[in-house]
């Protein structure tokens, strides 16, 4: 383990009839590019109420710049109908409370 003190993460929301493709794209881009360790993918399937696709992306490097190219390139898989983000901040303090997580707005272009 090393010290990281923060923490880009959260969730995206695509259209349903895109997830074939979607999962697709993404399996080649983890197959062809040299995805960086801090980059972390999930995508869970999701039929409650109305069906879509959710994919979890996480970012846990100093290097932010590059989290954000990686969430752009995901972002451009397919339609978002949905997105959130977080950029969690943790300190010394953090060992008596939890993190405090600040809405990062750059992320939404």
């Amino acid at each position: 383990m090393y010290p990281l003190p923060e923490l880009l993460g959260g969730m995206l929301r695509f259209q349903f009839d895109q997830a074939e493709k979607i999962v697709s794209d993404l399996q080649a881009i983890l197959d062809t590019e040299n995805v960086p360790a801090g980059a972390f993918y999930w995508v869970p399937f999701s039929n409650r109420g109305k069906p879509g696709l959710m994919m979890a992306f996480s970012w846990a490097s100093t290097d932010f710049e590059e989290g954000r190219r990686l969430l752009k390139k995901v972002k451009a898989l397919g339609t978002v109908v949905m997105i959130w983000f977080l950029k969690v901040i943790s300190s010394i303090s953090s060992l008596l409370t939890p993190p405090s997580m600040v809405m990062d707005a750059g992320l939404r272009g």
